[in-house]
């Protein structure tokens, strides 16, 4: 006899985007924020962070509520292009259990400069789809703290102080 189980799955779509201005040159913005593992530093909960083919992959500490939590891994390649002061990100497919894309994009300013993040992550979560409306709210919630955090230490950083949680070097 044998026995499948399915585990049932929700997909959340969540969209972020913020802006901030910041008394920093947009070289110095740019240097940071194209840093990838510099940048990263700066973002809270985030359990690993390590080189992945030409990307990174990015595994977050575990979150949720009572007996459904979920722990999101994702990886992404980057592109920094100068000229337009615009970093991106794409998702590697089939790499963990989120995808995310995203920019950052520095526009200089009379003093200082602003810098926007355009962020959209699709996660799968382990959840039967009856509970999709209690389970969407938190995770749109996490998410939207957790970049709303990684803003504010890179604004601390950019502010003259140090907003970084964590130190990623790697060696070739």
């Amino acid at each position: 006899e044998c026995v499948i189980v399915v585990s049932p799955m929700v997909e959340i779509k969540v969209i972020f985007e913020h802006s901030i201005v910041v008394p920093e040159t947009s070289e110095t913005v740019f240097s940071i924020l194209a840093d990838v593992p510099d940048s990263v530093a700066h973002f809270p909960d985030l359990e690993d962070f390590a080189p992945h083919g030409q990307g990174y992959l990015w595994t977050l500490k575990k979150s949720g509520f009572g007996k459904f939590t979920t722990q999101l891994s994702y990886a992404c390649i980057y592109r920094a292009e100068k000229d337009s002061l615009v970093i991106d990100w794409e998702p590697v497919k089939g790499v963990g259990n989120a995808s995310v894309r995203g920019r950052w994009k520095i526009q200089p300013q009379k003093v200082g400069c602003r810098f926007s993040m355009y962020n959209e992550t699709l996660c799968t979560i382990a959840a039967p789809r009856t509970l999709r409306r209690f389970v969407e709210p938190v995770v749109k919630k996490e998410n939207h703290k957790l970049l709303n955090n990684y803003l504010l230490n890179l604004e601390k950083t950019f502010t003259g102080g140090n907003g970084r949680q964590n130190t990623w070097s790697f060696t070739d």
